[in-house]
């Protein structure tokens, strides 16, 4: 029985540390190929970072995705780059690049919140033998608002486009999870651009609209077959 709770001690001071080791958060999108492609080549910019600095601090004693020092380079960058790989190996576009010759539509976006966060709660430190029967011993939240916006290549705004996501939950130390935030927060970047996924598609005749009648005829919607 000693071995036992020195186990579970040895993996609570584990996890109360984790807020104190490197550890580095690369934003990702895991979602399935697009139902239709849209026959348009693609440039996006970087998208502009609006989030608060408040999204990008440490939680006491504990671990923040958003924080520089855990990024693997610029958070605005880091998002833009994950968007694109989706759009792209997803096949949402015909061709998605940050420069691209002769674009159908430009997009641009804003990162209003985004924010993955673990630490223990302040009434279970320190280490507290009711842990062991389940009692909460640390919080989790994590939030993702994207607001991305098509342009035609003269400038004409084609539409705006919104997802969010939100993940607030109290975990014990059988599902502590501080070393995964960054997975429960690529889990919201996933529903938010599945959202704005959604909303695209359902705009495909108005991109039309904006794009040259050659671009009309020879790039029809295609239609993706898992």
């Amino acid at each position: 029985m000693r071995k036992v709770i020195l186990f579970f001690v040895l993996s609570v001071f584990l996890c109360l540390c984790a807020g104190c080791m490197s550890m580095t958060y690369k934003p990702e999108v895991a979602l399935g190929l697009s139902p239709e492609t849209i026959q348009a080549a693609v440039q996006i910019e970087v998208f502009d970072d609006l989030s608060p600095d408040e999204d990008k601090k440490l939680k006491a004693l504990g671990w923040s995705a958003a924080h520089p020092r855990n990024l693997a380079g610029n958070m605005a960058v880091e998002i833009t780059d994950a968007v694109l790989r989706d759009f792209r190996n997803n096949r949402l576009f015909i061709a998605v690049e940050k420069r691209i010759e002769n674009p159908d539509v430009i997009i641009k976006g804003k990162i209003n919140r985004f924010y993955g966060k673990a630490g223990p709660m302040l009434w279970t430190v320190p280490i507290d033998i009711l842990w062991f029967f389940g009692l909460p011993m640390e919080s989790v939240d994590s939030g993702v608002d994207i607001e991305i916006s098509l342009y035609s290549a003269k400038g004409g705004l084609i539409g705006n486009y919104r997802g969010k996501a939100e993940y607030s939950e109290y975990h014990t130390i059988y599902n502590s999870t501080q070393t995964g935030i960054g997975a429960v927060l690529n889990n919201n970047f996933s529903k938010a651009m599945q959202e704005i996924r959604v909303s695209i598609l359902k705009d495909e005749q108005k991109i039309f609209k904006f794009i040259s009648v050659r671009v009309k005829e020879q790039r029809p919607v295609v239609k993706n077959v898992p």
